[in-house]
């Protein structure tokens, strides 16, 4: 039953006001703190806002300059980056296209740097895109030194077309503000990319003051949790969030929400539903705290108290933030909008989509890597963990689909790798010549080959390279290769060479068995790329026997001298292991079905 708007608003405020840490220890470096107040005009689809941005230079280097992300001028043309390599700009966005204006910035000491702003576009040399920018520093920066920037801005949003912007009176205020860029201390270099088809993103941890006004008929889901709700003339209200130890800031508003409210272990779970979806709400609760449970078991625990789940209107805007992430009640289709039809219980779409969402709190949520660059890190790490949360709660099965077929959880979009193997996994994300090449690559085959490696090992010892991996790095960025070294350290085994292979080689996994006689047989790999994979000999007293192969070379024979009856069957991979191989129709031989025109030497 939708409830009514004041009591709903009353009681977010009485049971958002808390503390957002379970501890009041910082977490992370704090290295870029904001404190934003803007107004929204709804009508107008416009925010005019004021930022102060308090950055500490962290690094063992001396700067001259600071560079910043401005990611919603992506669509203020159809020549931006992001544009062009969309290929086309949809019939939305004509006559709502979106920018990020900025009026004027100075240094906290008076310096007006406005006019010495400069759009520089690092990856692409395209002049007419404007989603980052420099801007000199009038003294050096030294090592350990802040510095403080007051920035007055404006945003207008773009109809919702991918994770940002309005669909009639909906809206999601992503990317909104100007950021800073991530200067890696390691690297001795600034990552500041612009804003790409494929990409998405990359900040500093900090702290978060943002204020948000805008008429009062509106409910706002924002990151962090609600400080103030305060009353102002003409009808307006003003939203103030604060949030710890998170990287990015993002906030949603509706004048329909049905805001549910529960606790769950002590994590506040604020879930905002669209009128409509009301009889979803039990089971998206529920796949959140399987989620979460799964995780603070798996990897750790989630420090923050309450995290906020937004119903949305579009497949296209489903995203993650720290603290707050987007989900809906979609099919898995990958169509726009969401079906008006109730999703039946036998298909687990809206279940596996929330639990992903809400992995990414620990997946680039708080191990944040560099998603533009690294995508497999955090996509391909979220979908393994997603995998094995929603086998635990519900089972294998996704979706029975109308004409009884099952599908896996685990299969889920692996039709796609499958018609497209090969594609490198550990690279740019603007470098994919297409999005699906992104997507196998830093999603499905990602998946495939973690969750292999975890059926390798088994639990107890690939459980720990993942538990490691986020408790090391955790309010941090790691790179590929830092996974890699933990993955060699956890499990006793060099895999440097392995998982750089599989990682950083196109080509694919397919293994076949090449020829079989009284004694032996010979397997080849029909694939560039490689695996261990085990390999079960049958002979004819009943004996079996099983052998494992590294796969290094192009090809392996085995001989059974000792044996008094000859080979009956073979199977390489027996238990089905190796999840991302492309081809199993070849792993298996008998002796009794065996075509006369095999090819093999059958004696």
């Amino acid at each position: 039953m939708k409830k009514n708007l004041l009591v709903c608003l009353t009681s977010l405020f009485l049971f958002s006001n808390c503390q957002q840490q379970k501890t009041t220890e910082p977490l992370s470096d704090r290295i870029a703190n904001y404190t934003i107040d803007c107004t929204f005009e709804p009508a107008e689809k416009l925010i005019t806002a004021t930022e102060t941005l308090h950055w500490r230079n962290a690094s063992n280097d001396t700067l001259s300059e600071l560079l910043f992300h401005t990611y919603m001028n992506a669509f203020q043309n159809e020549k931006s980056t992001y544009w062009r390599e969309a290929g086309n700009v949809p019939e939305e966005l004509i006559g709502n296209r979106g920018h990020c204006k900025i009026k004027q910035l100075r240094l906290a000491s008076g310096e007006d740097l406005t006019q010495q702003i400069k759009f520089i576009q690092p990856d692409d040399n395209n002049h007419a895109d404007q989603t980052v920018f420099s801007i000199p520093l009038t003294a050096p920066l030294y090592p350990d030194s802040s510095v403080t920037i007051n920035i007055e801005f404006e945003t207008k949003l773009p109809a919702l077309v991918e994770r940002t912007g309005f669909l009639n009176d909906f809206f999601i205020v992503a990317q909104w503000f100007p950021k800073i860029a991530v200067y890696e201390k390691y690297r001795h270099r600034w990552s500041c990319s612009q804003f790409h088809y494929n990409s998405e993103f990359f900040a500093d941890f900090g702290e978060y003051d943002v204020s948000i006004t805008l008429p009062k008929d509106y409910i706002v889901a924002s990151s962090g949790v609600l400080k103030e709700e305060t009353e102002l003339a003409g009808g307006q209200k003003k939203w103030r969030f604060e949030a710890k130890d998170i990287h990015d800031f993002a906030w949603s508003a509706d004048k329909n929400f049905n805001v549910n409210k529960t606790t769950y272990k002590g994590l506040d779970i604020l879930l905002y539903l669209r009128p409509q979806n009301e009889a979803l709400k039990e089971r998206i609760l529920e796949a959140a705290k399987y989620a979460y449970d799964f995780c603070t078991d798996y990897l750790g625990e989630y420090p923050y108290s309450q995290i906020s789940i937004v119903d949305t209107k579009t497949y296209s805007s489903v995203m993650e933030y720290t603290t707050l992430f987007f989900t809906g009640n979609f099919d898995g289709s990958g169509a726009q909008h969401a079906n008006p039809i109730p999703v039946p219980t036998h298909n687990k779409f809206p279940e596996r989509l929330t639990i992903h969402e809400f992995v990414h709190s620990w997946w680039y949520g708080m191990v944040a890597n560099d998603e533009a660059k690294e995508a497999w890190l955090d996509e391909g790490l979220t979908e393994f963990t997603t995998v094995k949360a929603f086998e635990k709660a519900y089972g294998k099965i996704l979706l029975v689909k109308q004409n009884g077929d099952s599908l896996r959880i685990r299969d889920f979009r692996k039709e796609k790798f499958l018609a497209n193997p090969t594609p490198v996994m550990d690279k740019k994300s603007w470098e994919y010549p297409t999005h699906s090449d992104y997507y196998i690559a830093s999603y499905v085959k990602p998946r495939l080959m973690l969750l292999s490696y975890d059926q390798y090992y088994g639990h107890d010892r690939w459980q720990p390279v993942m538990q490691t991996f986020f408790q090391r790095w955790k309010f941090k960025h790691p790179i590929t290769r830092n996974f890699i070294d933990i993955a060699r350290e956890i499990t006793g085994h060099n895999l440097r060479p392995e998982l750089r292979q599989l990682l950083q080689t196109p080509g694919a996994i397919d293994f076949a068995i090449s020829s079989v006689s009284l004694k032996s047989l010979s397997i080849e790999k029909r694939g560039s790329l490689s695996f261990p994979v085990w390999i079960e000999v049958g002979f004819g007293d009943s004996t079996r026997v099983l052998k494992r192969w590294d796969a290094q070379k192009p090809s392996a024979t085995f001989h059974f001298p000792s044996k008094n009856t000859p080979i009956k069957w073979v199977h390489i991979d027996p238990k089905n292991i190796i999840e991302f191989e492309i081809d199993k129709t070849n792993n298996e031989w008998r002796l009794t079905a065996q075509p006369a025109d095999k090819g093999s030497d059958i004696l």
